[in-house]
């Protein structure tokens, strides 16, 4: 009985030892974890207050440092433009448009929509396509956004070179020069008086007279200068066309011999050829009553003084060999013989179409004079109108 007492109360000892061992391993496992998640949210909250390096804070300095490196590329983008375009510029300034033309094509292709390129580029059409297409290319421009100043510089060229041309053709009666030009402007602004009326008159003195009234068309029929046009372009016609009573031919011949010619042509080797001299510089041309415009060679032009001309603009030309475009200048002063001839337009031509010849004396200078042909001493005499 005693021993079953014993082993009873041994076991219960040993069962409550065991609980008080478990009961304190699991009072500290729960103490430690509960500390370590202390820890650990202090640890967090520490790093989200004190250092940089949390992950908003990254996110905050990767879009910070994003915003600095498009900020930084679009500077350096602009940089790069404005040194292209100064390029641009300087090649314009030394005129060389064949190049410059090049580069612009290249710079647009980049900056499509940069307005002062494509001003600059209408400029150097002026000097690399014919007058009219680069004309055309100007009324292209109107359709930009341009500021008001721009719109009205592209305004003021359009207006002044037009009118430039027509009145020195006019002036010249380089009728089918006129009508090359104004053709595609015709067509680009229908509707303009001046380039109906001028059309009109160039097609008329050619005697292209259905032409003529196709374009008139375009205004009402019983618009006054267009029947004026009419009228005087007939009157024209008919008295070119009317050959002169013998009394009169040769009661102007007598005149003519009675006078001393302003400048004789002897004829040498076949051909009447007359010096001209432009500042000093000789050039001799041969006279060409079919010719509209004078023309000088390219070789014999480059030796003339540059203020002693004006660039009017490249213009396509009918010549023996075909179409070809060439630049025309008007020349300030040139001298035939003692006469003096004022700003008279001159083609300038390759070398190779003038077979040789200095150029030609065409009729817009020569009708500046009454013209006699001394067959007995093979001359020819002008007298100054």
């Amino acid at each position: 009985m005693n021993n079953r007492i014993i082993l009873l109360s041994l076991c219960l000892l040993l069962s409550l030892a065991a609980n008080v061992y478990f009961a304190k391993h699991y009072f500290f496992n729960a103490l430690g974890s509960n500390q370590r998640v202390q820890n650990e949210a202090v640890k967090n909250n520490t790093e989200n207050t004190s250092f940089p390096h949390t992950p908003a804070m990254s996110i905050a300095n990767t879009e910070k440092t994003k915003e600095q490196k498009t900020v930084a590329l679009h500077k350096d983008n602009q940089q790069s433009q404005e040194i292209a375009f100064s390029r641009l510029t300087q090649l314009a300034a030394e005129q060389q448009y064949e190049k410059l033309q090049y580069e612009l094509k290249v710079y647009l292709r980049h900056y499509p929509n940069d307005i002062d390129a494509l001003l600059l580029e209408a400029q150097t059409y002026i000097h690399t396509l014919p007058l009219s297409q680069a004309i055309v290319h100007y009324y292209g421009l109107l359709s930009l956004p341009l500021s008001q100043s721009q719109l009205e510089d592209v305004q003021h060229f359009i207006a002044s070179n037009t009118s430039t041309v027509i009145q020195q053709f006019t002036a010249d009666k380089a009728w089918d020069l006129l009508a090359e030009f104004l053709e595609p402007l015709v067509q680009v602004d229908p509707l303009n008086r001046q380039y109906i009326l001028s059309l009109g008159r160039a097609y008329g003195m050619q005697e292209q007279f259905s032409l003529m009234e196709n374009v008139l068309a375009a205004l009402s029929r019983d618009d006054l200068r267009a029947q004026r046009l009419r009228t005087m372009v007939r009157a024209k016609i008919d008295e070119q066309n009317q050959p002169l009573a013998d009394a009169e031919l040769s009661s102007r011949n007598e005149s003519f011999d009675a006078e001393t010619a302003d400048v004789e042509i002897l004829k040498s080797d076949g051909q009447f050829i007359t010096p001209v001299s432009v500042n000093n510089t000789r050039l001799n041309l041969l006279l060409d009553t079919g010719a509209s415009t004078t023309a000088i060679s390219h070789t014999k032009f480059a030796r003339l003084p540059a203020n002693e001309h004006v660039f009017m603009g490249k213009f396509t030309l009918n010549t023996a060999g075909g179409s070809i475009q060439a630049p025309i200048y008007k020349i300030n002063s040139m001298l035939l013989g003692d006469v003096e001839l004022r700003n008279t337009n001159v083609i300038i031509l390759p070398a190779d179409n003038l077979h040789q010849l200095d150029g030609l004396l065409g009729m817009n200078a020569l009708s500046q004079f009454n013209i006699e042909f001394d067959a007995q001493n093979e001359s020819v005499k002008l007298f100054k109108k």
